[in-house]
């Protein structure tokens, strides 16, 4: 969940074990017990949108390396992306590529990647 609303919805070993959404991932690799994280923080993640007059885009696009245009034009639907897995995202047929990019610790860093 991201600023009151779900992000990516299953069973836990599911979200986190093979995850759909940006923000998941970005959760994902700010685990200190992560080896791709060296500082356990998300940058992007900081001052969410607020609650009390929500966006009627996606949440999460000004935080996502991976948002576009679309992201900023329309909220997107939770649509099953797996058997009984959820997510919100316009872009989860991209979802490999965002994987693999997720990983590196500069794709979270907004100085680095505006």
């Amino acid at each position: 969940m991201y600023a009151g609303k779900f992000m990516e919805y299953a069973e836990v070993d599911r979200v986190f074990g093979n995850p759909f959404h940006p923000y998941t991932l970005g959760l994902k690799n700010a685990f200190q017990a992560s080896p791709v994280r060296k500082t356990g923080r998300l940058s992007r993640f900081q001052d969410p949108p607020s609650l009390f007059d929500p966006p009627d885009q996606c949440r999460f696009y000004s935080r996502c390396p991976f948002s576009t245009s679309l992201c900023a034009e329309k909220e997107p639907v939770m649509r099953e992306v797996a058997d009984n897995h959820y997510a919100a995202c316009h872009h989860v047929d991209r979802v490999e590529e965002m994987r693999e990019k997720a990983v590196r610790e500069e794709i979270w860093d907004p100085s680095l990647n505006p």
